[in-house]
């Protein structure tokens, strides 16, 4: 009895298994789900293609006083043997706010998705770490307004950078413009001296090294005009950033539409899940002045030459 038994079950996981690798594929995880439940503060789900047979993942949920975008990351996906070629689930980790939300999603019944939410909190938030599970269903919903994420956000913005109150200001920008096809480097005593023309535009202490570095990134992204704010340094291309298409080693990667300015501890700081875009320290009108820049220009990469006293640190929009 207990032989027949197993074999009659081996037998419907041979059969359930052989079915699911003749017909599942990654594209059955493509599309627009909502979640009716709202478990774990997760309200919508959207995947779309990577190219070359992957899958981004972007996740929607709970943000005083409405929805917000927690971010896209890419998905790895799971088969049910090794060399099968049968997606049976995808997975990706987004970081948004102070916390880290690992989700697992696989094909359900009637044509939805079945998925299991881990969210992680940041140390010192005082919130317990969590997991949830639940059922996705197909939605014809297209995603937060544009007014809520592509104008400027409030001075008081929420995780996700939801848009209350005053609006944020850009701070006046400071620049300096140089030809940089006449960049010339120099050793002054025991610093070295980025130059073009008259115009000094790098002075380190580092060695040659970094400071040759540094020129091959300006030339590298067309920098021409050196900038500041007064307590924010930044270099541009013309009258923006160029996008980030050859991303460079000691770059710092976050999503603009759910960078934030929040106080930890006695600091103000720039912060997108627990990376810390900028630290301002006691000012708070100084975070909301880089928040304000991060926003206006989209800014997604955060790169420095030389750590930790970094000879040269440059910003990258997100590409177009």
């Amino acid at each position: 009895m207990v032989k027949n038994l197993l074999v009659l079950t081996v037998a419907a996981l041979c059969a359930a298994i052989c079915t699911f690798s003749a017909s599942a594929d990654i594209s059955d995880f493509l599309g627009r789900w909502e979640n009716p439940t709202r478990e774990g503060g997760l309200y919508h789900v959207v995947v779309t293609p990577a190219g070359n047979s992957r899958v981004n993942v972007r996740l929607y949920g709970d943000c005083h006083p409405g929805e917000c975008d927690w971010g896209v990351e890419p998905a790895d996906g799971y088969e049910y043997a090794p060399h099968s070629k049968a997606v049976i689930a995808i997975s990706a980790l987004v970081h948004y706010g102070f916390a880290h939300r690992r989700i697992r999603l696989s094909l359900g019944d009637k044509g939805g998705l079945n998925f299991s939410l881990a969210v992680n909190y940041a140390a010192g938030t005082g919130k317990r770490d969590f997991s949830v599970g639940g059922g996705l269903k197909p939605t014809g919903w297209i995603g937060v307004g544009k007014s809520t994420w592509e104008q400027p956000v409030g001075r008081d913005a929420g995780w996700g950078g939801g848009a209350r109150g005053m609006h944020l200001t850009r701070p006046a920008e400071l620049c300096v413009a140089f030809d940089p096809n006449r960049l010339r480097l120099r050793r002054l005593g025991k610093e070295w001296v980025v130059a073009s023309g008259n115009t000094e535009v790098i002075r380190t202490a580092w060695d040659e090294k970094i400071a040759r570095r540094a020129v091959a990134v300006i030339k590298r992204y067309g920098f021409d005009r050196k900038c500041h704010t007064g307590t924010m340094e930044f270099w541009k291309r013309g009258d923006g950033f160029p996008a980030d298409d050859k991303p460079g080693v000691g770059c710092l990667k976050f999503t603009s539409t759910t960078a934030h300015a929040a106080q930890i501890g006695r600091s103000w700081k720039v912060i997108d899940g627990d990376a810390p875009i900028a630290d301002m320290n006691v000012s708070r009108d100084n975070a909301y002045a880089v928040l304000a820049l991060v926003r206006a220009y989209r800014l997604e990469r955060k790169c420095a030459i030389g750590w930790p006293n970094p000879a040269m640190t440059y910003w990258l929009k997100a590409e177009e």
